[in-house]
């Protein structure tokens, strides 16, 4: 739970973003976990809001836009793209986040957060404020991360309950909020006994295929686990036999994204057309011919 001397993070700040810049067809974003106990940006003295600031946007400005960056909380988010004064100035319809959110441009679209306290209090452990006049109250948090993260993951892990606190650490919870927040991962292997409670409850909510009423076997654990990040589902589906005399093939397709999340970035569709093999019948499998 000690952090590396500020001069420190900065060098690897200055070794990391090279690395990362290289490989974003495979990185999606970077928790910026070089702060406090596990990464996490707590139980550390030496921390502060100026310092994360200064590594996060170090980070930004030697890496492409592709590269989503991850804070801990939504005070150091809020910290990094320029807010001080965060319970006057943090609220997405007001003058001064518009006023930071011209100047920053597409960066307001890059700084996201981890949530390494999910659901664990109202509070997240600490995630959101209790104190709306002096720190990011949970409603504020959630609706920027509403409007400004639709292409930045959003998750961490989700912890059981600590006494007194209000239980928000369901699955029905979730099919609520894990939509606004575009909720894209969380930890497989902790909370383990929240995990485990999931995978013993029956989801009581009702979400497009899922419905609790109707489905005996439906877990709360499988809805969470089926509704991270995107998931496309296709809808409606209409083709022509084959392509006409322009070249063109015609297809109309519905397809809806049922997950939290959305697509970080933009990414092409290939459609696979088969075609029958002439006098055969059919016990090969036809190659496909392929139209991005």
């Amino acid at each position: 739970n000690v952090t590396p001397e500020h001069k420190w993070v900065l060098r690897h700040v200055e070794q990391l973003a090279p690395v990362l810049s290289k490989n974003t067809d495979v990185i999606v974003a970077l928790e910026m976990g070089m702060h406090g106990a596990y990464g996490e940006m707590h139980s550390d003295t030496s921390i502060t809001y100026d310092r994360v600031a200064e590594a996060v946007n170090m980070m930004l400005r030697n890496t492409p836009p592709e590269l989503k960056i991850l804070t801990r909380t939504g005070n150091y988010s809020a910290k990094v793209l320029g807010f001080d004064n965060w319970g006057v100035d943090f609220h997405i319809d007001g003058e001064k986040f518009a006023e930071i959110a011209k100047a920053k441009g597409d960066t307001m679209y890059r700084v996201g957060m981890f949530n390494d306290g999910y659901l664990g209090t109202q509070y997240d452990y600490g995630t959101w404020g209790a104190d709306c006049k002096t720190s990011i109250c949970r409603e504020e948090g959630v609706a920027w991360l509403e409007k400004y993260s639709v292409n930045t993951p959003y998750g961490g892990e989700a912890l059981t309950t600590a006494g007194g606190y209000e239980v928000i650490n369901t699955p029905e919870f979730l099919a609520y909020e894990g939509f606004r927040t575009h909720t894209s991962y969380l930890n497989i292997q902790w909370n383990n006994n929240l995990i485990d409670s999931w995978k013993k409850s029956h989801f009581e909510g009702k979400d497009f295929e899922y419905d609790g009423s109707k489905i005996d076997s439906l877990t709360g654990f499988k809805y969470v686990n089926d509704h991270l990040g995107y998931r496309f589902v296709l809808r409606e589906s209409w083709i022509t036999d084959t392509v006409g005399a322009d070249g063109i093939l015609r297809a109309k397709l519905r397809i809806q994204n049922v997950g939290f999340g959305n697509l970080t970035r933009n990414a092409p569709v290939k459609l696979a057309v088969l075609e029958d093999l002439e006098g055969s019948n059919l016990d090969m499998c036809p190659m496909p011919t392929y139209y991005e």
